[in-house]
Parts: structure tokens; sequence; C-alpha cells
């Protein structure tokens, strides 16, 4: 008897439970049938040429019958000593709204974007995010502008941004805009002011900006059952509810979570503000303090300096040497930087050179209704313990999670805290102190986010949410 045979005669009470009264066959394949439909993108317009500084509405023309992704496409120019926020699709959008018959629906952010991209997206999907979003993985050559060889001008891009709607993000919950029959469906976009003194863009101008839009065309039976039938969808929503300062000299911030709805999740960064400077100015590089700076493989800094800029290091990906000033692109010789590792092998291989030494975060608390959520847990809990729980991606240090779901990234409920019953709820934070290397001298801004559920309800030719803030 051979081998395979023997396997097969080895069974038990035990393979009952595995494998009695068999439901599916792994050697058979199956498929199921789905109904006719067409997926095309369409431009929509703004009703006015977009400039940075100001906010543009689109509305959502009826081209077709359903509307899923969404992206902002745009012209960006980068000009000389002033890309330093990196990431430059994301940080021209300050703010990005929905409309439904002139009701908020939803209303996301630049950092939002930022953060759920990084959460989400695996190493091998940033890396073409990136280049959509006008990201370039290092400097060329030290002369302030990015590198782009699908482009004929080195400062000037074609970025692609998604925006992450719930129905950008899943075809089952595209929205059916042919049963809106009574109600515009708008997107409003408030760009970034260009770079002033302390340096808040990384995009100097804007042109030939559209709202590309993927229209789903649904076949004649389901198309008249999608027009004439209610509508009822569970929703994802963005909860901001402003900017938190923690002064100069302290170390501690109480944030109070004035949120409602079902939250499955929550999201905060801290922020120290930015100062003007030139890149190409090793001095000038020295005045924002260093929140996750890359190291070498020996653990000592690739600066002999006390503070570097943080977007130098972790947002853009540029890497500069020891001794002040040279920016070199990927694939250069190592020899030439006194570092250990092209700046290819740095950006691509992150786990060589770790980024948390001096992330802001020293601890964290959640408390509701004055009692302890979780116990005081170390920032590395937020940053790496939560995020390798619940997400798919690998973000860069300074992005802290808290998890009530056990799959957040899924549409699919799996766990929920109802802020809208509770009196009070609160993050207690512990910034890291002088004696841990960090300045406390200086100001930050915290910013907390929170993502809940709500019932998009469309009837009558109308739509609206179900429970109000």
């Amino acid at each position: 008897m051979g081998g395979g045979y023997m396997q097969l005669v080895s069974y038990g009470a035990q393979d009952v439970y595995l494998t009695g009264n068999p439901q599916i066959t792994f050697f058979k394949i199956v498929y199921r049938r789905h109904t006719n439909f067409a997926v095309e993108a369409i431009k929509n317009v703004f009703n006015e040429t977009p400039a940075l500084g100001s906010t543009y509405t689109s509305k959502i023309s009826r081209n077709g019958d359903l509307v899923y992704r969404m992206y902002v496409q745009t012209d960006i120019t980068i000009s000389d000593g002033s890309g330093n926020g990196g990431w430059p699709g994301e940080s021209m959008l300050e703010e990005v709204s929905l409309e439904i018959g002139g009701q908020l629906i939803d209303k996301h952010y630049s950092d939002w974007l930022h953060i759920w991209n990084q959460l989400t997206l695996t190493d091998t999907k940033k890396r073409l995010y990136n280049k959509m979003i006008g990201h370039a993985a290092c400097v060329v050559d030290g002369t302030d502008v990015y590198g782009n060889t699908d482009n004929t001008s080195p400062s000037s891009y074609t970025v692609n941004v998604p925006l992450q709607f719930w129905f950008c993000r899943n075809p089952g919950l595209a929205l059916p805009i042919i049963a809106l029959q009574y109600h515009e469906v708008k997107v409003k976009v408030k760009f970034v002011a260009a770079m002033t003194t302390d340096g808040n863009s990384s995009v100097d101008s804007i042109a030939n900006t559209d709202l590309y839009v993927d229209y789903v065309f649904l076949d004649s039976d389901e198309r008249k059952r999608f027009s004439q039938v209610s509508h009822e969808y569970l929703i994802e929503q963005l909860q901001f509810t402003g900017t938190e300062t923690i002064d100069a000299g302290d170390t501690t911030k109480t944030v109070k979570l004035n949120y409602n709805h079902p939250v499955k999740e929550l999201f905060w960064v801290i922020h120290q503000p930015r100062t003007a400077k030139d890149r190409t100015d090793i001095n000038n590089l020295k005045n924002r303090q260093t929140f996750g700076m890359y190291t070498d493989v020996s653990g000592a800094a690739l600066y002999d300096g006390g503070t570097v800029d943080y977007d130098t290091f972790i947002r853009k990906g540029e890497m500069l040497d020891a001794s002040g000033g040279t920016i070199f692109q990927g694939g250069a010789a190592a020899a030439d930087t006194g570092l250990t590792s092209t700046c290819e092998e740095i950006t691509y291989h992150p786990a060589k050179w770790p980024t948390e030494a001096k992330a802001p975060l020293k601890e964290a608390q959640i408390l509701l209704n004055g009692h302890p959520r979780l116990s005081v847990r170390p920032g590395l809990y937020f940053s790496q313990t939560q995020v390798f729980e619940a997400h798919s991606g690998c973000p860069h240090s300074g992005i802290y999670v808290y998890s009530f779901a056990l799959k957040p990234e899924e549409h699919q409920p799996s766990g929920t805290c109802n802020f809208s019953r509770l009196d009070l709820a609160q993050l207690k934070l512990t910034i890291k102190g002088s004696n841990e290397g960090l300045d406390t001298n200086v100001a930050r801004t915290v910013r907390v986010y929170a993502l809940n559920y709500n019932i998009l309800r469309i009837t009558s030719g109308m739509g609206g949410v179900s429970y109000n803030n």
C-alpha cells in the first residue's frame, strides 16, 4: 500500500469533525455568475479653476449609476527650497468633504490620508502610491528638486491622489447616485496655502486640477431596481474635533475625546511646528526636533548634530551624510557618503534602520467615564503592537492607534465602543522629556481622529445619515 493510501485509511473518530459529511472539495473549482456592469473613469470639474489656499466644489455629475473610486488629479510644481513636507499629493489637500443634499456626510484631512495609507498599504503598494502622489524616494544631487524619469521637468508632476470615503474602498458600498434623484452629491476640496515662512506646504502651485470619478454602469434590470428601491448602507465616517496644544515645557496632556457613534478605532499624531529651511544648508536643517531619526546599523545617528529635521528622514525618505550636506540619489555609491547602505537600500529595507528611538510619545492611557479602558502603556504599544495586531501596513514612527475592533480595515464590524453613551472619554498622553533626548522647550500639537460607523439611508430620491453628532 502506498503512503498516500495509508494516510487515507488512517481515519478515526476525530476526523469526523474535519471531513465527515464534507461540504466542499478543493479539487473542483466553483464560481458564481455576477450581474453585468462596466466601470469608467470620467472627469468632473470644479466650480472654478483651483489654486492653493482656497476651497472649491465639484458637483458629481450623473454620468453613471453608482459612484465608486475618486481621484484628485493635478499638475503640481515644487521649486527650489520648498519641498520640505514630503508626500506632496497628500499635503496639498488640507480638507476634503462629501455632501449629499447639502448635508455634510464625511470630511477627511491631509493628516488622515497619510495615516490611513501608511497603516493599510503594504510596502509594495506604498512604492506605487508614492509615485502616484509625487513622493520621490530621494532628492537628486542636492539641487532641491525631485527627480522623476517619467516627467520632462524634475520639479513638475502630475499626481493622482485617491480619496478614502467609505464608498471608495469597497465596490459593495458604491454610492447609488441613480437613487438620489432629488439630492446633489458634492465634493469640496480645500487646498493648503502656498508655502510661507513656516513651511506649511510642500507644493508651490497647482494646475489642470480635476476630480476623476469611477462610475459604475449597471445592466437594465439592476439599474431599475437601484433607482426604485430604498437603500440602507452601513458607512464609515471620520471624526476630528480640533487640534490640541502641548505647551512648551509640558510633558503631559489630557485630550477630551468628544466623539459620537460606535467608534472602531482611534488614531493620533504629535506634531511640532516647522520653521523655514533650505535643504542645501545643513544648519537650517537642524531646527526641528527629530521624531524617529534614522540610525545606522550600529545604532549611531547619521548626523553628528543634536537635532535634525524629521521630514528629511521620514516623510521624504531623503538621506544626508554625517558631515553635513550631501543629498544623494538612490543607487549612489555609499563610499562617497560614509554610509553603509545606499539610499535605495535604506528606503526599501527599513528594518535595517530603526526609527523609534526618538518617537515623541512615552506612554498613553484611555479613560472612559473616569475608569481606565486600559492601563498605562508605552508609546511603542500604540505605534507597533496595535498596528501589528490590527493593520496590514508598516507605518513610519509617530503614528499611534488604538483599535476597538478585531479587524478595523474590514467593513464587517468586529468591535466598537459607543462614544454616544459616554459622558467623558479622555486620552492621557505623556511626552518624552529632555532627559530622553527630546527638547521640551518647544510647543507641540496633538491631532486625534476617530473612525465610526453610521447608517446612510436613501429613499424617495433623497439621502442622509440616520444619526447626527
